[in-house]
């Protein structure tokens, strides 16, 4: 009997732990691009706690890595006021859709002296659901006229 009991308790933590990857998925373009410029304007806003409650309901990666670039990110962005000044602005600056599969969407969150490039990449894939697959935050908007 006992080892039924952990036999159920196993299989029901598998069965929410595999609910929750589900949960990570988008079913509209229309939702990632509102949830993509949200996390933008929560990095406009130095809002970096707030962007990643937001990338962690979204995103497939795990999350010790998300907990790290959390970090990584609050410790980078004093830098990047001290050296480019208060943030003044937000621009979608590409939009791009890869045969119904990638999809690429790139702000530049404009300061008084620089930018700061967000990149977002989404896959669909199981589900008819769009996944963040990838997020990436630099300041290397030369990239952008390559």
């Amino acid at each position: 009997m006992k080892k039924i009991i952990i036999l159920l308790a196993v299989l029901f933590n598998f069965t929410i732990i595999c609910e929750a990857q589900d949960e990570k998925g988008i079913t509209s373009l229309n939702e990632v691009k509102d949830i993509s410029l949200q996390v933008t304007e929560n990095f406009k806003n130095k809002e970096i706690t707030e962007a990643f409650v937001t990338l962690r309901r979204i995103w497939i990666l795990n999350e010790t890595e998300i907990n790290r670039l959390e970090s990584t990110v609050k410790e980078q962005q004093s830098v990047v006021y001290d050296n480019y000044g208060e943030s003044i602005g937000i621009n979608l600056v590409q939009e791009e859709l890869v045969d119904g599969v990638i999809y690429k969407l790139t702000y530049v969150v404009r300061h008084e002296w620089h930018g700061m490039k967000l990149t977002f990449i989404y896959y669909y894939g199981k589900g008819d659901t769009w996944y963040l697959n990838n997020f990436n935050w630099d300041d290397k908007i030369s990239e952008l006229v390559d």
